[in-house]
């Protein structure tokens, strides 16, 4: 194949359009990043799909734990660092995976279901809902919510809601620091949880 003097400079405009091209016109972007002991932790915003997802890593394939003054980190420099790219595009979601990555938000979780007088713990699920409605009903209702909805107020969002999928139920010992009585039956502990975005 032979690389003519027009053929090379149609190669150089294309890399040149390439270097100069922002990063959030790209399909994937990390928003922000931190890393705290052996986990790697990153936001990662999906032009495509609309979505953010929060993604933790360890080298020796564990589970992270997160804190919640680290997810309200995260998010908060996510927002600092990229104002044009969240007034440019609209988001749908925040993916910040399983409830028992946030030991805090798992406990508050079985302890509000523990209280609930429409939560039946013999049988292991909500008297009268579905169980991922329930479960979303309850998260939202962490003050945390409230929290990250202040800072996504920044940039012309709000937190309309929880959804969950993947709900896991236990017994008590299966649970996430439960500050509670032992207990016959089960409770919600676990779910896959997305913040739902709705731009102003």
């Amino acid at each position: 194949m032979f690389v003519t003097k027009a053929s090379k400079s149609v190669y150089v405009f294309w890399v040149f359009i390439f270097a100069i091209t922002p990063l959030w016109a790209q399909n994937e972007i990390t928003l922000s990043q931190m890393k705290v002991g052996k986990c790697s932790m990153a936001l990662q915003a999906n032009l495509k799909w609309k979505t953010i997802t929060l993604q933790a890593r360890r080298p020796d394939l564990k589970n992270c734990k997160m804190n919640r003054a680290n997810l309200i980190f995260l998010i908060k420099e996510a927002v600092a660092k990229n104002k044009l790219l969240f007034r440019s595009h609209e988001f749908t979601s925040i993916f910040i995976g399983r409830a028992v990555e946030f030991p805090w938000l798992s406990s508050f979780l079985s302890e509000q279901a523990f209280k609930d007088s429409l939560w039946n713990r013999i049988k292991g699920h909500p008297k009268k809902q579905n169980v991922n409605r329930y479960v979303e009903t309850i998260l939202y209702r962490h003050p945390v919510i409230s929290q990250l909805d202040s800072v996504m107020q920044k940039v012309g969002y709000r937190i309309s809601g929880v959804s969950v999928e993947k709900v896991l139920v236990g017994r008590y010992q299966n649970l996430i620091d439960f500050n509670g009585p032992k207990f016959k039956g089960g409770l919600p502990f676990d779910a896959q949880v997305y913040l739902i975005l709705k731009k102003e």
